[in-house]
């Protein structure tokens, strides 16, 4: 998965993974956070949600999908 954001590109398919937290739930109560190390040493956080999390986007009136955010 590539994200553009503030001008910096991540990149989860080049980067390395060092670990994984998930919350064990399903569906819309899914949450997850990898922690990733870039190849110039940097690390970011990808945080994965369903739609009854703080990542959750609109979609249309009064509904909402899963996110994610860096």
């Amino acid at each position: 998965m590539k994200i553009i954001e503030n001008q910096k590109m991540y990149n989860t398919e080049t980067a390395s993974c060092l670990g994984t937290y998930c919350n064990g739930g399903q569906g819309f109560c899914y949450y997850a956070e990898t922690l990733y190390s870039k190849q110039n040493g940097k690390y970011f956080l990808l945080c994965e949600g369903g739609a009854n999390t703080s990542l959750a986007q609109p979609c249309g009136p009064n509904e909402w999908t899963g996110g994610v955010q860096i």
